[in-house]
This record gives structure tokens, sequence and C-alpha cells, in this order.
């Protein structure tokens, strides 16, 4: 997982659960915006525990697993943090 709102790049379970285990436990929510199909995967908008606009987009492979994932800050609707 590549996170371009703190700058991290996580890879496996327990790290990727490592990291978000405090933003889920915490009392704020998520709120969602939007999804859209693309090409390859799923595109997610959503307001962060913090109220920011994030996009989140995963990638997934022939048997629909999760092969990539990325997140960053959405400054506005046209920005794109795909790899498509």
């Amino acid at each position: 997982m590549e996170c371009g709102c703190e700058g991290v790049t996580l890879t496996g379970r327990s790290s990727i659960a490592a990291y978000w285990a405090p933003k889920l436990e915490s009392r704020r929510s998520f709120n969602l915006d939007d999804v859209v199909l693309t090409g390859h995967g799923v595109q997610i908008d959503y307001q962060s525990y913090e109220g920011k606009p994030v996009r989140f987009y995963f990638r997934f492979d022939r048997s629909n697993k999760i092969i990539y994932t990325s997140c960053g800050p959405l400054i506005d609707r046209a920005a794109r943090i795909s790899p498509n």
C-alpha cells in the first residue's frame, strides 16, 4: 500500500493492519463520498477520520485479489491517484 497522505509504503497484512488500527479505533468517523469502477479496480473518495478528502485506489488481479493500493489527498475531483 502506498500512502501519499503520510508518505509511507506498507507491505504485508501485519504492517497494513498496524497502520489502520489506530485510525479505525478512533471515535471519529470516515464518510464515503464516491465509489467508481475503473478498468482494473475501484476508486473510492472519502473524508478521512480527520475530515480531509482522500482518494483510495484498489487494483485487482484476474482472481479478484487486491494486488495494489494507493491513497492520497484529494485536492480536487480531477486529481487522479491511479496507475491506469
